[in-house]
């Protein structure tokens, strides 16, 4: 499952978050990640960076607090591989991975960071109620969808959504099967990307509700811990 999440989040940094933030005069430069994301967990997952001019004296290096970096390998000038392991004291926000080279060439690339438990209550509902609550809340909300404080989680797991009865506003376990997060993302194939005015919700906010999702769409799990 979280295979999944990690290759469909790509989409995450179409958004927002990839290409190199310090593309470097050499030809240095970090285009994405797999995983496009650092999620703090005291697990050590292996990592990819895809760009351009690395070489064998290549360095990478983060700014995530307590993250670590080994094994790096440079498997072509193209691609980095390294082991990142994160403590699970990340929080949501954003970090950088940096690149450099022997020439003195840097190259940065942003990715959003998530805790290890990713809550509705904690992470989910702030977002929701910030960005959708205007719209969606009340007693005649839009599209007859609330998503108030208490309201969310009854209203959105495993209910047909309406502009695509077939497709369930969130498929627990399935950011991908998820219509709330087609429209969050503005992949959606009905109607207008949501929210419909302002600034789209960032790259950290969805990776965290695609988090949720995947994780089970728990009604605030504050208890859950993955495993």
């Amino acid at each position: 499952m979280r295979n999944r999440l990690i290759m469909s989040a790509f989409v995450l940094l179409a958004i927002g978050c990839s290409g190199s933030d310090d593309d470097d005069a050499t030809g240095l430069a970090l285009n994405s990640t797999v995983p496009p994301y650092v999620r703090g967990n005291v697990m050590t997952e292996a990592w990819t960076v895809n760009g351009a001019g690395f070489d064998a004296s290549a360095v990478v290096s983060t700014d995530v607090a307590g993250a670590t970096i080994d094994n790096v390998i440079v498997a072509s000038p193209t691609q980095l591989r390294f082991e990142l392991t994160a403590p699970n004291t990340v929080v949501a926000g954003t970090g950088q991975v940096m690149v450099t080279t022997a020439t003195g060439g840097t190259a940065t690339i942003t990715v959003p960071t998530v805790p290890e438990t990713v809550t509705l209550s904690g992470e989910v509902q702030p977002i929701l109620t910030t960005s959708c609550t205007g719209c969606h809340s009340g007693g005649a909300p839009a599209s007859g969808l609330n998503l108030s404080s208490g309201v969310t989680h009854g209203a959105t797991v495993g209910v047909a959504s309406t502009g695509i009865p077939t497709m369930n506003l969130i498929t627990a376990g399935d950011p991908n099967a998820s219509y709330l997060i087609d429209k969050i993302e503005g992949t959606q194939t009905v109607g207008v990307r949501m929210p419909p005015s302002g600034a789209p919700l960032t790259p950290t906010q969805i990776t965290l509700i695609r988090v949720w999702t995947t994780d089970g769409a728990l009604d605030n799990c504050l208890s859950f811990t993955r495993g």
